[in-house]
Parts: C-alpha cells; sequence; structure tokens
C-alpha cells in the first residue's frame, strides 16, 4: 500500500509541476504578445504619419514632378492613350536622358501622383516648388516646352489647359 502511495504522491508532484510549467508558459505567451502589440502600436503610428502626409509635398526630384505634370494635363480629357504615353516617355527618355525603362517608371509614378490632381492649375503650382528649386531657367523653359506638348489640341478641354500653362510660373 505505501508502494501505491509513494507512485500517487510522485504522479501528483510531476502533475502540479507541469500544471505550473504550462501556466509559466502561458504567462510567457502574455508577455510576448503585448510586447509585440506594443511594438505593432509604433509601427502603425508610423504608417499612418506617412499616409497621412501630403504626397507632393515629398517630391524632391524635378523629373518625378515634371512627369506628374505631363501626365496630369494629358489626362484633363479622359486617361491616356497608348500613343499619348509613348509619346510622353519619348519625352522624357530625350529630356531626362534616361533609359527607357526609367521614364516608363517615372510615368507611372506621375499617374499614380496625378489620379487626384483634382484642378489642374493648383496641383501644377504645387508640383512645380522642386522644378524652382533644382533647375536652371533653361531647363525650366525646356519644362514649359514639354508640358505644351503634352496638351491634347483635340481635347475639349485643350483652350482651358493652355491658360492654365500660360498663367503657370516654373
Amino acid at each position: 500500500m505505501h508502494i501505491l502511495l509513494a507512485i500517487l504522491g510522485a504522479a501528483s508532484t510531476i502533475g502540479m509541476i507541469l500544471w505550473r510549467a504550462r501556466g509559466a508558459a502561458h504567462a510567457a505567451h502574455e508577455v510576448v504578445d503585448a510586447a509585440q502589440g506594443v511594438r505593432l502600436f509604433f509601427r502603425r503610428t508610423k504608417w499612418r504619419k506617412k499616409v497621412n502626409t501630403d504626397m507632393l509635398k515629398q517630391i524632391d526630384d524635378p523629373r518625378e514632378a515634371a512627369a506628374a505634370m505631363m501626365v496630369a494635363i494629358a489626362e484633363q480629357d479622359g486617361l491616356l492613350t497608348q500613343r499619348m504615353s509613348e509619346t510622353l516617355i519619348g519625352m522624357m527618355m530625350s529630356e531626362f536622358q534616361v533609359a527607357e525603362r526609367q521614364a516608363g517608371e517615372l510615368m507611372q509614378r506621375g499617374r499614380w501622383l496625378a489620379k487626384d490632381a483634382g484642378d489642374l492649375g493648383q496641383f501644377l503650382r504645387r508640383l512645380s516648388a522642386p522644378v524652382r528649386r533644382h533647375c536652371t531657367a533653361a531647363e525650366r523653359a525646356a519644362l514649359q516646352e514639354m508640358l505644351l506638348g503634352s496638351v491634347d489640341r483635340d481635347g475639349a478641354s485643350a483652350d482651358r489647359v493652355l491658360e492654365t500653362l500660360s498663367r503657370l510660373e516654373i
């Protein structure tokens, strides 16, 4: 009988140790989850701050600003046609001295920035800051010619776009 009591005592001791170890593991998981939550909180806060900023203020490359301007002007009468897209990429390649791949990337970034352009005049004025900051007078004049070249002369809003461009000070 005493052997049975010893086995029962050992089994209950082992059971108690396992139960306590499981509780300690559960507590450790709670601590790790809390630490992960704090880390993710800071990550979410950083992401929200980044998302809520004005994307046009983050542009510092005048080529990127010029590409967005050209796309916004070309899209005034609707989506870009394949012919107009190729024309804009060709102008970027020749004026910016970039490869076709990089010109295509500038075009895509410009389309992304111009998708919610709203008022064209205000959009162009906001994008003209990096151009004025980094470009010479000759480069700004070349950009003005590129912008005029991206106007769809057959479109319904061509006169309004040309008027907006005449008022734009780059």
